[in-house]
């Protein structure tokens, strides 16, 4: 399935991450999965906040920061069904 407005996203959440695009690509895909399947179970927002993790990037800096905020996003975007 393409996703050309979830690849903008991820891309606008890459600059704020503040590594190497190549290595935060899978990240974002991955979450982008989490979430969408969040959102067809109408766990969006606070639901899937608690209970998405991405334990193969936990030790990546600003993880913890970062994860609420980009659920948001992506939850805003699968949110619309898209």
């Amino acid at each position: 399935m393409t996703r050309p407005t979830a690849g903008l996203i991820a891309l606008t959440l890459l600059v704020a991450l503040g590594t190497a695009a190549e290595a935060q690509a899978p990240v974002f895909e991955n979450l982008s999965d989490a979430v969408r399947t969040a959102a067809l179970q109408g766990k969006c927002f606070d639901a899937a906040i608690k209970e998405i993790k991405l334990p193969k990037y936990e030790k990546w800096g600003n993880y913890e920061a970062f994860l609420p905020g980009n659920i948001e996003r992506f939850c805003e975007y699968w949110g619309r069904g898209y």
